[in-house]
């Protein structure tokens, strides 16, 4: 049983950070700079329920857990399309 717990941190963190990381460039990139990724240490001050903030110059910043995820989906979507195209071509 504990082997499986710390087989579920490992994913978890390996998910967080790796998709963080991508995350933090993708996202400034793709917006033209209007949404970035909160600090990993920052506060939850005013961030929504739905993980995000507008600030004082009306740019959205995203909660480093969400980025996390939106950053691992990314990395998802990439590694599916490569193997598609590696299949078929």
């Amino acid at each position: 049983m504990w082997i499986a717990l710390a087989l579920v941190s490992i994913v978890e963190a390996l998910i967080y950070a790796a998709g963080y990381a991508v995350a933090r460039l993708l996202l400034p990139l793709l917006s033209f700079g209007k949404v970035y990724v909160a600090p990993l240490n920052s506060g939850a001050d005013g961030i929504n329920w739905l993980g995000y903030r507008r600030d004082a110059r009306q740019w959205i910043e995203i909660k480093a857990i969400v980025a996390g995820w939106i950053g691992f989906i990314a990395c998802v979507a990439v590694f599916v399309i490569v193997a598609l195209l590696s299949r078929f071509l």
